[in-house]
């Protein structure tokens, strides 16, 4: 049997190795029979998906070809053979309540491969229970009542167990009720309930919850779970049957290979392993692909089936619609940790046990008998309190034991970093490890949603400031204080930011809002090394980095990273910095982007990514209490010098040409120019020129990720809308070039809110007019009689829109500009009531400021264009 790259195993006397036996690995690996034909098909992925589709294809007839990017098949869902004993390393239980599943099973004759995980016979049948209130072992009736009270609770939203709020499973939004759980956590649920449940109900819930999700009760999302429910026939004994009870013989990857053999018998497939696909070309036909080892293929169809996590790191023309690159980043939040453990008491067998929240192996399933008569039990972990068990097998060893004394012969677990030429955790090890031939990262818990995570980096020798080579143009910044970006400066240590977050934020004055706490415990905080340059590891993979100037090392950084830093663990978010992020959240976000829904980038990217930078975090909490200041006037001050502070701190982020190219700063002026939509302020020509210069490094930059294409097309709407606002040459300069170009904020809606397209298609309409208007006025100044049926157009198209339509708030930029140009008593009521609607929904001052400079606009109408006075009389941001 051959043996797959993947995966770990450990016993007492061989200790830790790496790379197990498994009957999915495919040798040859590749198989091609005419490479240099256009192929009928292409599939990408020898999951589950990519294996019925190749199947089906060939079988039908077609020339398909398979590539799959790791050594076997299976994808996630894969077994390794040890002794005549399947170790399910991903994935393991079926059930005739999955009807994909039982029907393959049925057509490969595998019915009678069904087992029984559970055997109640041994000595040991019992259930271990251990929480914070100490350690229990009771019968497992009990453990059954005591999870399906604990769950039935959980679910019951509607008093009838959720059979009234979702009915069809398969069909999870028959009923319109069930929105309203949309945005509810695990967390959100358990929190409503939690009057109703005892202590042993809430730890035996919250642990069998995130046995489903494998993320946290925060993450995790109380309509998934539902869900599952609702397809277990709403009954904790069939959840339990479905989920965990059933699995087989042959294990997964048995399963796995009569698909693939049926697929090559039909003499139709050809196939390649170790195969990465780097790019795919659908824009004509054929279908192009290319791997990452500079192989091309192309076929008249090519079907994806790569998983979530990986498609990022697959360059598609044309690109993935907006709704699929926003999923892509935020990724799929199981982050389930699986380790099987042979132990050596075959009586065992009978047991199972819980042991929350503090052990990093929550919950554990005797569910076999290997060959050599040792129980086999399988353990649980997940987001929460992760561990990478491989990394440390005796902390691996420990939480293992944390259930009760065992002896332990065998663990398996599988996880690699997939590191090239290398695995670097092998390295580590001093094990020898043959490499990965694929590229793909499959990210792992938390530690891959930070600066410095999500990879190994060794220690590369540094070199010093006098040996940096060549950087590539990027241009001068220059502050309203007339100075510029130096080609290299470096600056104090001392971040102005961090003075107002720990100073500003907690000193005496409106105690309305609460104090931020400051943690002390570690000391003086280290002199931190410049900005990354140019990266975002959050949402890329494989992300290079470019040289970086660090203060600690006094040297240059190739990788872009200082390896005399240690980073600092993430803390949780004190209640007053959380009250801010979620006005942010609820107040702000929605009202900047046309409609709020189930993706809003500022919540979705830039919240995430607040609670990681200190610069973004800032900017978040000065713009929420901006807003909040008209309700607690004394915040107004605390914004004020957190704006100039962020502002300070800005230019030592940007300080060089090379640190323009900073995601995080590039978030900060989009977040600040938000703020001066909010407070109506006056900064908006120089911030939106720090705009322009931020948003062309990092694009230049070319690097490609959702919170880059966020950030482009937040960047895109704020040059349509901007621009007109700063002068007649660079509005007219915009407007005229190709505006639609600059409509993808309003076009993506769409995406998301499919049936609200012929609403959206008016918002697009409608501001497409109000740009005409404003362009006939600077190039052809006509006289205000001729452009009334112009605004009377305008104006009927607008009263096709409620004022309490979602996205209404859209059209601000186009009531303006409308009520600028109008000279009737009609249109300049009607526009001007429009902006006041608004207005009293979001209670942002731009519009009080701009109902202002109307008046101002009206009085020299026959004397000034509007559009040559707009930047004197009011340089605010409407948008």
């Amino acid at each position: 049997m051959h043996r797959s790259r993947e995966g770990w195993h450990w016993t007492p006397t061989s200790g830790l190795q790496a790379g197990i036996p498994s009957v999915a690995v495919v040798e040859p690996s590749r198989m091609i029979q005419h490479s240099e034909v256009v192929l009928d098909v292409i599939v990408i992925g020898a999951g589950y998906a990519g294996l019925t589709a190749a199947r089906d294809t060939s079988t039908a007839g077609l020339q398909t070809l398979l590539l799959e990017g790791r050594d076997r098949l299976g994808g996630r869902t894969w077994s390794s053979e040890i002794e005549g004993y399947p170790y399910e390393m991903g994935g393991t239980w079926v059930h005739w309540f999955q009807p994909h599943v039982y029907r393959e099973l049925s057509r490969y004759g595998m019915k009678d491969q069904m087992v029984q995980s559970t055997d109640y016979s041994k000595k040991h049948n019992f259930f271990t229970f251990k929480t914070a209130a100490g350690v229990r072992n009771m019968s497992h009736k009990e453990e059954d009542s005591l999870f399906a009270r604990a769950v039935e609770k959980f679910v019951n939203v509607d008093g009838n167990l959720g059979r009234t709020v979702m009915p069809f499973p398969f069909n999870a939004h028959s009923n319109g009720e069930v929105f309203k759980y949309a945005n509810l956590s695990v967390a959100d649920r358990i929190s409503q309930i939690s009057h109703d449940l005892s202590s042993d109900e809430r730890h035996a819930v919250e642990a069998f919850v995130l046995l489903c999700s494998g993320g946290t009760t925060e993450n995790s999302a109380f309509l998934d779970f539902l869900r599952w429910w609702a397809a277990a026939n709403y009954d904790y004994k069939t959840l339990l049957d479905t989920i965990i009870v059933y699995k087989l013989k042959c294990g997964q990857s048995g399963f796995a290979k009569r698909f693939f053999d049926e697929s090559v018998a039909s003499g139709n497939l050809s196939y390649s392993f170790n195969t990465a696909v780097a790019r795919i070309d659908s824009s004509k036909r054929p279908v192009e692909v290319w791997t990452k080892d500079g192989r091309h293929f192309s076929a008249t169809r090519v079907i994806c089936t790569a998983p979530l996590n990986v498609l990022g790191n697959i360059g598609f023309n044309p690109p993935l619609d907006q709704a699929k690159r926003e999923a892509i980043a935020l990724k799929h939040v199981n982050q389930c940790v699986k380790v099987h453990a042979d132990i050596k008491d075959p009586e065992l067998r009978s047991w199972s046990g819980v042991t929350y929240p503090h052990n990093k192996l929550v919950i554990a399933v005797a569910d076999g008998t290997t060959a050599a008569g040792k129980t086999h039990c399988v353990f649980f972990g997940g987001d929460v309190n992760h561990m990478h068990a491989d990394e440390d097998i005796n902390q691996t060893l420990q939480a293992i034991r944390e259930f009760g004394p065992m002896e332990i012969d065998r663990v398996r677990r599988i996880k690699c970093d997939q590191s090239r030429p290398k695995c670097n955790k092998c390295l580590r090890k001093g094990l020898d490890c043959p490499g990965y031939g694929i590229r793909y990262r499959f990210n792992d818990g938390i530690a891959s949603r930070g600066r410095f995570t999500g990879r190994a980096v060794p220690i590369d020798q540094v070199e010093s400031v006098s040996e940096r080579p060549e950087q590539k143009t990027t241009p001068f910044l220059l502050w309203p204080d007339g100075s510029t970006t130096s080609t290299l400066h470096r600056f104090s240590p001392a971040s102005t930011s961090r003075d107002f977050e720990d100073n500003e934020l907690t000193s005496d004055g409106d105690h309305s809002l609460p104090t931020f706490p400051v943690d002390t415990s570690g000391g003086e905080e280290a002199p931190r090394a410049l900005p990354v340059a140019g990266t975002f590891t959050r949402y890329s993979a494989e992300s290079t980095f470019e040289p970086t100037a660090c203060l600690l090392s006094d040297s240059i950084h190739r990788d872009g990273v200082c390896h005399n830093e240690v980073p600092k663990a993430l803390q949780p978010m004190g209640a007053q910095y959380r009250e801010l992020f979620a006005h942010f959240s609820s107040t702000i976000a929605p009202v900047m982007v046309v409609l709020d829904g189930k993706f809003n980038g500022y919540r979705d990217l830039i919240l995430p990514i607040a609670f990681e930078d200190q610069l973004v975090r800032s900017a978040v909490c000065v713009v929420a209490m901006h807003h909040l200041a008209h309700q607690r006037p004394g915040l107004q001050s605390r914004a004020e010098a957190g704006f100039q502070a962020i502002i300070s701190e800005l230019r030592l982020r940007t300080s060089t040409q090379l640190d323009l190219v900073d995601i995080f700063a590039w978030t900060t002026i989009i977040i600040l120019l938000t703020g001066e939509t909010i407070t109506g302020g006056t900064n908006l020509p120089y911030l939106f020129k720090i705009l322009q210069h931020l948003a062309a490094a990092n694009a230049r930059d070319g690097r490609e990720s959702v919170m880059h294409s966020f950030l482009m097309e937040q960047t895109r709407m704020m040059t349509l809308f901007a621009q007109p606002l700063l002068g007649e040459s660079a509005g007219t300069l915009t407007l005229s070039a190709r505006p639609a170009a600059y409509f993808d904020f309003i076009s993506n809606a769409a995406i998301f809110h499919p049936t609200l397209a012929p609403q959206i298609g008016v918002y697009k309409a409608a501001i497409h007019m109000a740009c005409n208007i404003y362009l006939k006025r600077v190039t052809s100044g006509p006289p205000h009689y001729e452009t009334v049926v112009d605004l009377e157009r305008l104006k009927s198209l607008c009263e096709q829109i409620h004022p309490a339509t979602p996205g209404h708030h859209t059209l601000v930029w186009v009531y303006f500009i409308a009520a600028a140009e109008s000279s009737t008593l009609e249109h300049r009521e009607f526009f001007t009531m429009r902006l006041q609607e608004v207005f009293s929904r979001t209670r942002f001052h731009n519009i009080p400021t701009a109902l202002a400079a109307l008046q101002e606009f009206w009085k020299v109408q026959s004397e000034r264009r509007w559009t040559e006075i707009l930047p004197e009389i009011m340089p605010v941001f409407i948008i």
